[in-house]
């Protein structure tokens, strides 16, 4: 079947959704009978309203051949700006493919007339990933457009892939079932390209420091059939196979490394450290599958529990963990978490290791199962009599490229893909997030006392050169191939006004490298690695397995800005940067307004927030210990919940992250305008106890201070408190008050405050 009849059929079943009537107001008629006219030769008059405001400012047709950001058709489709509560059903991923491969073959390009035009010594095909864009998500932000790059990241689940049609993506979890983690698939696609330094016509996300950088930029998309490129005049019957290797070296690296570094030991006359689930690949493990749709590759990790007991031949591995010791100048435990220190300032192994699980009875129990005193648990830790139980995760990171193409006869560059942790926040880019805290529209100062917030797009650092070629079984990457994890748009596409503002798109969810974070010590996504010759992304050094990095990640004020969510709130563990409402940390049982809230509720991370508990007519705050905390245990109970956090946007985190920083600045000038002011405290004793969002200040709402409050807004409660202890129930604390301050707040800047 020719190319024309399968969109001809696509566009006849969506018509009879809603489309039909959304394109003819562009004058687009998608029933037409000489169809491949309609859409190529007919001007139309485009509304650039709704999501079409965006759409490139210069185009008139419905397709426009080899530019999809050019055909209204395909903007219709693909941009996750075009919503309409007339339409009953949206593209799925492989129609919008079908429909992309369309637009390239009405180029009629040859490999000749490519090669003429840029060379073939510049040429390649290379695995991209993309994604159509609204125009603030591109790297030039003057249209729509497809953006391109050689990583995808796709993330772990326990629940296959959810595909949101109408979101043009994958989502966190499937619909009503916020304790089951949906996989996240990235997807490739292979591009005819050239390699060059940047162009006057090119973008790149944050160029500043790549004038001496080569960028892989498309010049022909390729797909399997007949119709995709013609060579020596004639039409080759392309056929696509995909292919992919990954590779995860966690708990080897724990091994490997030596005992006066922070390595662990093991028995090695036990176990093979060159096998499962030391070292496990696609070819001794299931971690990924490829699923082959048309012309696209998508990379789904394997759905499988998120966490996993790790066994060797039917058996437990367990490992030898050193009591509490100092290497170098860094203690091996970090909170009750096994520490394994940087190496000349990289990850030579898994920074966090869990430690608190063992065998009894032929089967691992977690210290929290034990019954153990608040003290023997604090013995356990540190003396380390018994042997813990190594626990796995499915990230990994590998390449996928493509078989052999005899007729086109082109060095083929791989992609790199990496299978990365959960992200709890799938509608914040770290692009965006680190835009604003960069901004001159930022005057509240530091957001993050530690970490940062640039994205895994801004690296400029070579990858794993561990990963081999699926085809060649050599190395994947060249020694010096930077810029893996750069987004591109496709050449020539700049000659055009800047199109009205377009909000940002707070809808669909990404797998390209500016939604994820970038390496830091160690990161969220990756970490950096090195070896004799360079430095490299890796996923070894991140936590093993992730949750127990996650939780102290978290803890440390949401450490990796976009991917991280902030526990430090829950564990009263410094100053909160990201505030988290009272249902999102979790209710306690015991928490005063339980009703008012909902009821209890175990929080995203599985635990419970805090809360003001009086005793014997003391008031203290009762919150969770980081130290009794076991995301791992929490995540093998099925406690997290990612329903709680998905639907928050970029924009919302912003806001709520401003009015927090005003919050502080606030307290902060009260305390040195006046060092007589009931407001004195010290930084390190304050804490956030309650947060939420008022939906009404004036609907009758008790807890507000003053009348001038209408509308939206938030409530902050703080609290000075002094040294904690143990509570009655094991895992908490309870930390006596000294003072409260209430800070409410609407967003047309009302303000109150009162002080308890």
């Amino acid at each position: 079947m020719a190319l024309i009849d399968d969109v001809k059929s696509i566009l006849n079943d969506l018509a009879s959704h809603g489309w039909s009537n959304l394109f003819a107001i562009h004058g687009l008629d998608i029933t037409a009978n000489d169809l491949a006219t309609e859409l190529l030769d007919k001007e139309l008059t485009i509304q650039r309203t709704d999501g079409f405001a965006d759409f490139h400012p210069n185009a008139k047709h419905g397709i426009v051949p080899s530019s999809p950001a050019e055909s209204l058709l395909f903007h219709g489709l693909a941009s996750p700006a075009v919503q309409s509560s007339s339409i009953t059903r949206y593209p799925t991923l492989t129609e919008l493919d079908t429909i992309e491969n369309y637009i390239y073959s009405l180029s009629n390009k040859s490999i000749e007339d490519i090669i003429s035009k840029y060379g073939e010594e510049n040429l390649f095909i290379a695995l991209l990933s993309s994604e159509y864009r609204i125009a603030a998500r591109t790297p030039h932000k003057r249209h729509a457009d497809v953006v391109y790059c050689r990583t995808g990241l796709s993330r772990v689940g326990d629940s296959p892939a959810t595909y949101h049609d109408h979101r043009r993506s994958f989502w966190l979890h499937p619909d009503n079932d916020g304790n089951s983690i949906s996989v996240m698939p990235s997807k490739f696609n292979a591009f005819i390209c050239i390699k060059r330094r940047i162009q006057n016509s090119d973008a790149v996300l944050d160029t500043h420091t790549d004038q001496f950088n080569e960028f892989c930029f498309p010049v022909h998309k390729l797909f399997s059939g007949q119709e995709c490129i013609s060579v020596d005049k004639s039409m080759p019957n392309l056929n696509l196979v995909y292919s992919e290797l990954h590779l995860q070296e966690k708990l080897k690296k724990c091994h490997e490394l030596p005992a006066a570094q922070g390595g662990l030991e093991i028995d090695r006359t036990v176990y093979d450290l060159t096998r499962p689930p030391f070292v496990r690949t696609s070819l001794t493990d299931n971690l990924v599958n490829v699923r082959q749709n048309g012309s696209i590759c998508e990379i789904v990790p394997e759905a499988r529990p998120i966490i996993e007991f790790a066994k060797q031949d039917g058996q437990f591995v367990v490992y030898d963990a050193d009591p509490r010791r100092t290497i170098g100048n860094r203690s091996n435990r970090f909170h009750s978490s096994l520490q394994i220190p940087l190496v000349n300032g990289s990850r030579l192994a898994p920074e966090y290791v869990n430690m608190r699980f063992e065998i009894q009875n032929g089967a691992p129990i977690s210290y929290a199962d034990q019954a153990l005193t608040p003290r023997d648990y604090v013995v356990k830790i540190n003396n380390m009599a018994s042997k813990p139980v190594h626990i796995i995760d499915n990230t990994c990171e590998g390449a996928v490229s493509i078989q052999e193409l005899p007729d086109l006869n082109l060095e083929i560059l791989p992609g790199y893909s990496v299978v990365a942790a959960i992200d709890f926040f799938p509608l914040v880019d770290q692009y965006e997030i680190d835009k604003f805290i960069n901004s001159s529209a930022n005057q509240l100062g530091v957001f993050f006392p530690q970490g940062g917030s640039a994205p895994l797009s801004n690296g400029r650092i070579l990858v794993n050169p561990a990963i081999l070629n699926p085809e060649t079984n050599n190395r994947a990457f060249a020694a010096n191939d930077n810029t893996l994890t750069a987004i591109m748009s496709a050449a020539d596409t700049l000659n055009s006004q800047l199109p009205e503002a377009v909000k940002l798109d707070e809808v669909s969810t990404s797998f390209l490298s500016d939604a994820a974070a970038n390496i830091f010590a160690p990161g969220w996504d990756l970490s950096r690695a090195a070896d004799a010759n360079s430095e490299f992304l890796s996923v070894s050094g991140l936590g093993s397995p992730f949750p127990e990095d996650a939780k102290l990640c978290a803890a440390l004020n949401s450490f990796w800005p976009a991917a991280a969510p902030d526990a430090s709130r829950t564990f009263a563990h410094g100053m909160t940067v990201k505030p988290l409402t009272e249902r999102e940390v979790g209710v306690h049982n015991q928490h005063p307004f339980k009703n008012d809230l909902g009821g209890s509720n175990h929080g995203w991370d599985g635990e419970f927030g805090p809360f003001f508990q009086k005793l014997n007519g003391q008031e203290f705050v009762n919150f969770s210990s980081i130290f009794f905390s076991d995301y791992c245990d929490n995540m093998l109970k099925r406690k997290f919940d990612v329903s709680l956090l998905a639907e928050i946007g970029t924009a919302k985190l912003i806001e709520r992250m401003i009015f927090l920083r005003d919050a502080y600045l606030r307290l902060d000038q009260f305390q040195a305008s006046n060092q007589n002011d009931p407001f004195e405290f010290s930084m390190d004793s304050l804490h956030l106890v309650t947060f939420d969002e008022v939906e009404d200040w004036s609907g009758n709402y008790p807890q507000r201070i003053g009348n001038q409050l209408i509308g939206h807004g938030y409530r902050f409660i703080f609290a000075e408190t002094g040294a904690p202890d143990v509570s009655q129930e094991f895992g908490r604390l309870i930390a006596p008050v000294k003072n409260k301050y209430e800070l409410q707040y609407d967003l047309n800047n009302g303000f109150e405050a009162k002080i308890n």
